[in-house]
């Protein structure tokens, strides 16, 4: 296989005359007052003006919010949702693989690949533009060179950890050599999360506290990066920075535990980070049209809806129900907009409610317990239901898994991510009806796209596939 026929089949195939952030999408035009050039790639020239590279930059965001972005569009929500415990889907399709844990290569090859072509398209746009903005021919102000190397810093960061997440060790590129890309061999998650870390703890020092785009939060400020941050910590088992970061978040003043019906609109104070809607068909999230009711859906598996206790309000605020063949069915209606011609919803991304459930975690790892608690009851308390009466380090466990499972159902992968990272993924979902008999522990990770595979000679697959 030649250079040119290898590069077309890699992950990292982008040029600078035909790359990513082209600022063609009507939505790139929300963030910034001009409008760049139709098909305005990433050149020197772009960061010689601050407008400019602010949309360069800004141009990320949309394309995660395009039809082409997918995982971060809604399809880590609906794919990892099905290979937790708790989505599945009206009618059979090819996503019962994800929805039994058996996926196969072959058969998921087109998403699987989309899955991975899309981080790395904007992890490889990030790193360009932290080249180009650092280059001696740069002449961008201090100031937004300062908050642009922020920004790709933490979207870099943001699809690094959905991808080990997702696959397990993967390539790190940290540059635009596709020369050297093309070749790189899987990194081990762990070295992953050392550059995740790094340029999150970066960002929240380059990016202010304030919103670049006020009062929208669809570009990220300091607590953003330290939301995620808070997360990784608390995945990499760093319980006294993960209560730090999260404590920064909780006692910032314009963050409050919004009421249940307000938090997933665009003007919930509840929200860290959002990312703006660009579709003009429908104009609200790619979940509110996908999700809410049409002829073939998605639902929650009775595993999931029988999880909520007793008045929970959750289930009201969040829940929808229709009537499918005589039988009542219920799915995720967390976003209420299906289309409008007013944006009404933003997807959020890093919620507050989440700072307090890491802190909780973070809390009980310590020996904070009462501490642990107190956070916890902050979440309950809002759904109105009693004071949790965990009271020893166990307990409280076990009633923040709870708490994690019915708040932050059907967002982002967080309970696919929680069943691995504590461990509990074989007890919690081999003896489900709807994956016995299929699922072994190799589950846990998806198998790398064959046709990277296929490109890359140093890649290997994961096992079982």
């Amino acid at each position: 296989m030649t250079i040119d026929n290898k590069y077309k089949a890699l992950v990292f195939r982008v040029t600078l005359v035909s790359l990513i952030c082209i600022l063609s999408n009507s939505g790139c035009k929300k963030f910034v007052e001009i409008k760049p050039p139709i098909n305005q790639t990433i050149s020197d020239e772009v960061f010689q003006s601050n407008e400019l590279a602010i949309s360069a930059v800004t141009g990320i965001y949309s394309e995660m919010m395009s039809t082409s972005g997918r995982f971060s569009s809604g399809e880590v929500t609906f794919y990892a949702g099905m290979a937790a415990d708790e989505l599945t889907y009206q009618t059979p399709t090819f996503r019962d693989e994800f929805v039994g844990n058996r996926i196969t290569e072959a058969g998921q090859a087109i998403l699987l690949s989309a899955f991975w072509d899309r981080a790395y398209k904007f992890i490889y746009t990030a790193n360009i533009c932290l080249e180009k903005m650092n280059a001696p021919t740069a002449t961008i102000s201090n100031e937004v060179r300062r908050m642009l190397e922020g920004e790709c810093r933490f979207i870099r960061a943001f699809c690094y950890f959905h991808m080990v997440n997702l696959f397990g060790d993967v390539p790190m590129p940290e540059g635009s050599d596709f020369r050297i890309n093309m070749n790189l061999p899987r990194t081990p998650a762990e070295k992953v999360y050392e550059l995740i870390i790094h340029d999150l703890e970066a960002a929240s020092e380059l990016l202010l506290e304030q919103y670049p785009t006020p009062p929208t939060r669809v570009r990220p400020n300091k607590y953003a990066a330290l939301a995620l941050l808070a997360k990784v910590y608390l995945y990499r088992n760093e319980w006294a920075k993960a209560e730090i970061a999260a404590t920064q978040i909780i006692n910032y003043p314009i963050y409050k535990l919004d009421t249940l019906d307000s938090v997933f609109k665009k003007a919930s104070v509840e929200a860290i980070w959002q990312l703006l809607p660009v579709n003009s068909t429908f104009n609200n999230t790619w979940e509110g049209q996908i999700i809410l009711p049409t002829s073939t859906s998605y639902l929650l598996t009775d595993t999931l809806y029988k999880s909520f206790e007793p008045n929970d309000r959750r289930k009201n605020a969040w829940v929808g129900q229709k009537t499918v063949s005589g039988i009542t069915r219920f799915y995720p209606a967390k976003y209420k907009v299906k289309t409008n011609k007013d944006k009404l919803e933003y997807y959020v991304v890093f919620r507050l409610a989440e700072q307090y459930l890491i802190r909780a975690e973070a809390r009980t790892h310590l020996n904070k317990l009462m501490e642990a608690a107190a956070d916890i009851n902050f979440i309950r308390n809002r759904a109105w239901l009693s004071n949790t009466t965990a009271n020893t380090q166990d307990a409280l466990y076990s009633a923040i898994a709870q708490e994690r499972k019915i708040e932050l159902f059907a967002e982002w992968g967080n309970r696919w991510y929680d069943l691995k990272r504590t461990k509990k993924a074989d007890a919690e979902l081999k003896n489900l009806p709807i994956k016995a008999p299929y699922w072994t522990t190799n589950d846990t990770l998806w198998p790398i796209p064959n046709s990277q595979i296929i490109a890359n000679p140093n890649l290997t697959q994961n096992p079982g596939y």
